[in-house]
C-alpha cells in the first residue's frame, strides 16, 4: 500500500517551504584603512600636491672672529663641510634649495545598479525594499573596492586612451627603493627631487623569500628573517619622532606578531592574565616598542590588485603614524545617485568615490611586503 511519506509531497505535491526573511552577506565588508585614516581639505584639480622640505645637517664649524659671511652661487653643493650647506657657518644660503612638490593623482571609482519595476513589486526574501537594499550592497562593494585601491601597488598614472587617472597606493607610497621602474617616487610625476624625500632603506621589510619569518628582536634573527623593531629604528631615525603607530596587516603578519609570545617550539614566552579571572592572551593589539607604540589593526584587503586575497600579498603590512601625515582626500567622499527612470526599464542609479591619498612624510612610513 502506497504511503504519504515526507519525502514524496514535495513541493509538486504542495508541500511548503521554509525560507526565512533573513538575508547575511557572507563576504569580508570591514574597511579599516578606508574608515580610519583621517580626511583632509578636498582635491582642486586631478592632480593635488603638497611641499615638503628638509633640513640640513647639524654644523659645529667655529666662526673666526671677525669675518663676514659670504655668498655661494647657486650651483653650489650641499655636501658636509662645502659651501651652500645647510647651517654653515661662513656663506649665506637658500634655505629652500631642496623644497619640493609631492602629489597623487585623483582616481574616480563607480558601480552601478538597477532593478526592473515589476521586480519591485513581488515579495523577496531577506529584502525589504529592492531599490534601497541594491544602492547599500553597492556602497559596501565600493568600499571594498576603495580599501584595494589604497592599500594597493599602484604607482600612479595620468589618463591615457580608456583609462582614467589612477591613484599611487600604500604599496608604492611606501616603498624605499626609488629606482623602481613605475614606482612612486622615480617615474610618479612628482620631479627629480622627489625620491630624497621617499621611505628610508630599512623601512621596507620583504618576507617574499620562502625561508623569511618577521622577528621581534635582533637577537633572534637567523637567515632571511626580519626584525620588526629594525622597521621601527630605521622609521625613527629617519623622522627622530616616537610616535603612536597603526600597523595596518595581513592575517599572515598578525600571526607572525602574536607568535612574539611563544618561544620557537610553540610554547608560551609569557602570560597575560586579566584581573580578577584566569584568562590568557597571547593575542598582540598593542605592541610598546622603544620608538612608538604600535596598534595592530587586521586588513584582508592591503596588496590586492582584485577582490580575492591571493599568496602573494599574505605578507603585507602598512605602518602609518597616527596623527595626519597619511591622509584621504576626497570629493564628497562615497555618494549614491539616483536617476529618473526613462523608458521604463526601471529605477538605476550609481555609487561613486573620488580622492587620493596624500602622504606628508614618507620617511615617517614602513612596510611589510
Amino acid at each position: 500500500m502506497a504511503q504519504s511519506t515526507a519525502y514524496n509531497m514535495n513541493s509538486a505535491k504542495g508541500a511548503r517551504e521554509d525560507l526565512s526573511d533573513q538575508l547575511r552577506r557572507v563576504e569580508p565588508q570591514e574597511t579599516p584603512l578606508f574608515s580610519l585614516l583621517p580626511s583632509s581639505s578636498a582635491p582642486n584639480a586631478l592632480f593635488t600636491e603638497w611641499n615638503v622640505d628638509d633640513l640640513g645637517a647639524p654644523n659645529i664649524d667655529p666662526v673666526l672672529d671677525g669675518t663676514d659671511l659670504q655668498f655661494v652661487g647657486a650651483s653650489a653643493t650641499a655636501s658636509s663641510g662645502s659651501p651652500g650647506t645647510a647651517g654653515d657657518t661662513g656663506h649665506f644660503e637658500n634655505k629652500f634649495a631642496n623644497k619640493a612638490r609631492m602629489g597623487n593623482r585623483i582616481q574616480q571609482l563607480r558601480t552601478g545598479f538597477t532593478v526592473s519595476p515589476l521586480s519591485e513589486q513581488i515579495a523577496i526574501a531577506g529584502i525589504g525594499n529592492l531599490y534601497a537594499d541594491a544602492k547599500a550592497k553597492a556602497s559596501l562593494e565600493l568600499k571594498r573596492s576603495i580599501e584595494v585601491l589604497l592599500g594597493s601597488d599602484e604607482a600612479g598614472s595620468t589618463a591615457s586612451g580608456g583609462a582614467g587617472d589612477t591613484c599611487a597606493g600604500l604599496g608604492a607610497i611606501t616603498n624605499s627603493d626609488t629606482s623602481t621602474a613605475g614606482g612612486y617616487y622615480a617615474s610618479g610625476g612628482l620631479g627629480a627631487s622627489a625620491s630624497s624625500f621617499a621611505p628610508v632603506t630599512g623601512s621596507r621589510l620583504d618576507l617574499t623569500t620562502a625561508t623569511g619569518n618577521l622577528v621581534e628582536g635582533f637577537g633572534t634573527i637567523a637567515g632571511t628573517d626580519v626584525s620588526l623593531r629594525a622597521l621601527l629604528q630605521a622609521v625613527y631615525e629617519a623622522s627622530g619622532m616616537k610616535a603612536n603607530f597603526r600597523l595596518f596587516a595581513s592575517p599572515s603578519i598578525i600571526n607572525a606578531i602574536s607568535d612574539f609570545t611563544r618561544t620557537s617550539t610553540g610554547s608560551t614566552r609569557f602570560n597575560q592574565q586579566i584581573s580578577g579571572g584566569g584568562s590568557v592572551s597571547l593575542s598582540v593589539k598593542e605592541y610598546e616598542s622603544d620608538y612608538g607604540t604600535l596598534t595592530v589593526i587586521p586588513d584582508l584587503f592591503l596588496g590586492r590588485t582584485v577582490s580575492a586575497p591571493t599568496t602573494s600579498v599574505a605578507n603585507r603590512a602598512y605602518l602609518l603614524p597616527s596623527d595626519d601625515t597619511v591622509s584621504i582626500k576626497t570629493l564628497q567622499g562615497v555618494t549614491a545617485v539616483d536617476l529618473p527612470d526613462i523608458g521604463g526599464g526601471g529605477k538605476r542609479g550609481y555609487v561613486t568615490f573620488t580622492g587620493t591619498l596624500c602622504a606628508l612624510n614618507g620617511k615617517h612610513l614602513g612596510s611589510i611586503v
